[in-house]
């Protein structure tokens, strides 16, 4: 029998009829308990290791969180402004997995946030992939490029869609900036982009001063490139933050 919804949900609104209650999450009506099954915990990944479901475990909601990328470096030089560029965040993945999907246990993989490119106009690397066997997968973002007064290298890339029900892929970073100028300057460049949780960092420059890189904010966050202002020194990339695997389990009362 087709559920009657309410018409234009807000986020956290919760429904109830003889099938259970769900709740909105902002994309879908998500079930918070049904027929003899209740949420039971929510198991959060922040480093690699193995799921196991526990006793009477029905179904579960695993989130994957592509880790971000590292931001550029620059090469100083007297009378330029240089500022890196930005690491791409990750990319999202939520799927909705079974007790027969998921087996006896499955491995989880925490993608590791790439560092930020070497002071100098070395480019940042790139996160990993955070995956939950192959049932949900979270690509990571691209390193920004290094930058110095003859090059500005390129945006890191965004993590690319992976797998799950719902996959979004990642955020762009900021692109670099290069020019002559020996006066006072003060403006965000190279961002390390936010990821789906958000956690965007800037860089600043100074007047005759180096700034490395910010390293990112949140969970697949990229880091932010480094500055240099009318200095002939060198300053490093931010590094991209971790990714995340979150489970929600739902288990037989």
């Amino acid at each position: 029998m087709a559920l009657d919804f309410p018409a234009s949900p807000t986020v956290g609104q919760t429904f109830s009829s003889s099938n259970g209650t769900f709740r909105w999450d902002g994309v879908k009506w998500a079930p918070i308990s049904a027929a003899g099954v209740t949420m039971a915990n929510i198991v959060v990944f922040t480093a690699n290791g193995t799921y196991t479901p526990p006793a009477g475990f029905v179904y579960g909601i695993v989130e994957c969180m592509g880790a971000g990328g590292g931001g550029g470096g620059a090469a100083g030089a007297t009378n330029f402004a240089l500022y890196g560029n930005g690491g791409g965040s990750g990319g999202y993945s939520r799927t909705r997995v079974t007790a027969a999907s998921v087996g006896a246990s499955q491995a989880v993989t925490v993608g590791t946030g790439g560092t930020g490119g070497t002071a100098g106009a070395n480019n940042g690397n790139n996160g990993g992939d955070t995956s939950f066997g192959s049932l949900c997968i979270g690509k990571g973002g691209g390193g920004g490029g290094g930058v110095s007064s003859a090059s500005s290298g390129a945006a890191g890339t965004a993590g690319v869609v992976g797998t799950g029900d719902f996959a979004v892929a990642g955020n762009v970073g900021g692109r670099a900036l290069y020019f002559s100028s020996a006066t006072v300057l003060l403006t965000p460049a190279g961002i390390g982009s936010a990821s789906y949780f958000g956690g965007q960092v800037n860089s600043l420059g100074a007047s005759g001063g180096t700034n490395p890189g910010v390293n990112g904010g949140a969970y697949g966050a990229g880091g932010a490139g480094a500055s240099t202002h009318n200095v002939a020194s060198n300053a490093a990339g931010g590094n991209g933050a971790n990714g995340v695997c979150i489970v929600t389990e739902f288990v037989r009362n």
